[in-house]
C-alpha cells in the first residue's frame, strides 16, 4: 500500500506561496509604519506584527491583489496605532 502525500505537498506549496505573497508586502508594511512613528526600530516592529496579522487571515490566498494591499495597510496602520499608544503609556 502507498502513502498519499499529495495533501502534504499542496499545503507546503500553499504555504510557500503565502510567504512569498507576504515578503512583497514588506515594503509597503515597513513605509506605512515608519510614516507614523517617524521612528526606524518601532516602525519595523509595527510591520512584522502587521505581516504576522496578515498571515492569519484566512483566504489570504484568495483575495485580489487590491484587497490583499488594503488589508496590509489596515493592519499596519493598527499595529502602528498600537505601538504608539504602547510608548504613550510608557512616558
Amino acid at each position: 500500500m502507498r502513502a498519499d502525500f499529495r495533501g502534504a505537498g499542496d499545503a507546503r506549496a500553499r504555504k510557500e506561496q503565502a510567504i512569498r505573497l507576504l515578503r512583497s508586502f514588506e515594503l509597503e508594511a515597513y513605509r506605512t509604519a515608519y510614516y507614523m512613528l517617524q521612528d526606524e526600530k518601532k516602525a519595523f516592529a509595527a510591520a512584522a506584527q502587521a505581516l504576522l496579522a496578515v498571515s492569519g487571515l484566512p483566504g489570504l490566498l484568495a483575495l485580489t491583489e487590491e484587497e490583499r494591499q488594503a488589508a496590509v495597510k489596515r493592519a499596519a496602520l493598527r499595529e502602528s496605532l498600537q505601538v504608539a499608544c504602547a510608548a504613550q503609556e510608557e512616558i
